[in-house]
Order: C-alpha cells, then structure tokens, then sequence
C-alpha cells in the first residue's frame, strides 16, 4: 500500500463525482488512479466510480455525510450563466473553508490493495463492445 497526500478538495471531488473548480478532471483522475494502484482510463471513471468512493469513505468516513454543493443548487432562470458560476464558486469556497477547517487542506491516501486489475475494455458497456469489436 502506498499513501500519497492530495488537496482536500480533490479527494473530495473524486469521492462525490462532482468537480468542484475549473479544470479539476485530471486531478479526479490522480486521486482515482492513486486509489486504483494503476492508471484508470478516461472510459472507466464512470464505472469505477463507486468503488473509488467506497475506498476514499473507508480511508476518510466524514466523507459520507458531506453535502457537497451542485451547480443546480445555484444556477435559477432568474440567472445568467456567469452569474450562476459565481454564485457556484462562492458557494465552493464557503464549502472549503468550513470542510478545510475541519480536516485541513490536503488528505492522505491509500492505494487500495484489493483493486481489481482492470483491462482496456472494462468499462465499456455491451453495446459499445458489440460495436467496436469487429471479428
């Protein structure tokens, strides 16, 4: 098992699935390959994600209860796109601040050493295999 510390912000992200600043999808991707002992590829992370959840929650349990904020808990008609982005990163950085008050700015995290090895395929759904393989 290897620990490798991480911003808190994207430890949480990688367990909600939801980023949480601009750009945040290949530190999601970090965390979660650093989860899964091996790189995750892009296709996977959808499927992968409960189990990365489920070992960040193990690693860290407050993570559970966290009521992470959405972009739809902001965004109204009343609201222009980037009125709705402010209101949305302000209500990130109220988030942080408290979550970062009470667990600091970065986590450790453990590799997971049940992970599954995953092959280039897994993750694809049948639909798409049928598709994609041509015999």
């Amino acid at each position: 098992m290897t620990v490798k510390t991480f911003p808190t912000i994207d430890v949480i992200a990688a367990h909600s699935g939801v980023m949480l600043t601009e750009g945040q999808f290949g530190k999601i991707c970090a965390v979660a390959d650093h989860v899964a002992g091996q790189p995750l590829m892009t296709h996977q992370m959808a499927s992968e994600h409960q189990t990365i959840a489920d070992a960040l929650a193990r690693q860290h349990p407050w993570l559970t209860d966290l009521k992470v904020p959405t972009m739809s808990t902001v965004k109204t008609f009343q609201l222009t796109e980037a009125e709705a982005r402010a209101m949305y990163a302000a209500a990130v950085n109220r988030f942080a601040a408290k979550v970062f008050d009470d667990h600091g700015t970065e986590l450790p995290v453990t590799t997971d050493p049940g992970y599954r090895q995953l092959e280039p395929l897994d993750g694809l759904s049948d639909e798409t295999l049928k598709k994609t393989i041509v015999l």
